[in-house]
């Protein structure tokens, strides 16, 4: 039940011009007078009321809305790390890559050098096995 301020305004101020038009016609009769001031009492008491309700109301739409704002900024700031990352992760998995190819062909080059070395010492010694 959300009202504008305006209706709230009219609400507040048309009681208070119509008890003070009757206070003025009947100022001879004093229970009518305290009767009326008394309704005027009550109606201000009510227009504090419906103030205090509507001040209220729109204390809660601009903290849900402050709240709201707090996620959508928490959101983008989560996607705004995720992307920046991504962007200096994917460079470094390139080059994590790249050397781990590197390391395995070190690797197998070494294994090569290890085995034709071998192979050239067993070589040699039978060389020098079959000229004895």
């Amino acid at each position: 039940m959300k009202k504008s301020i305006y209706a709230v305004l009219i609400a507040a101020v048309l009681p208070l011009s119509i008890s003070v038009q009757a206070v003025a016609q009947d100022k001879d009769d004093p229970k009518q007078v305290a009767e009326q001031k008394r309704e005027l009492a009550k109606s201000k008491q009510e227009q504090g009321k419906q103030a205090s309700q509507f001040g209220q109301e729109k204390a809660e739409q601009a903290r849900e809305q402050g709240q709201a704002m707090k996620a959508e900024h928490a959101q983008s700031q989560d996607k705004a790390m995720r992307e920046t990352r991504h962007a200096t992760e994917a460079p470094t998995r390139e080059s994590r890559d790249k050397m781990s190819e590197e390391r395995k062909s070190a690797a197998k080059m070494a294994k090569k050098h290890e085995m034709d070395s071998k192979k050239m010492i067993k070589d040699k010694a039978k060389k020098e096995h079959k000229g004895h």
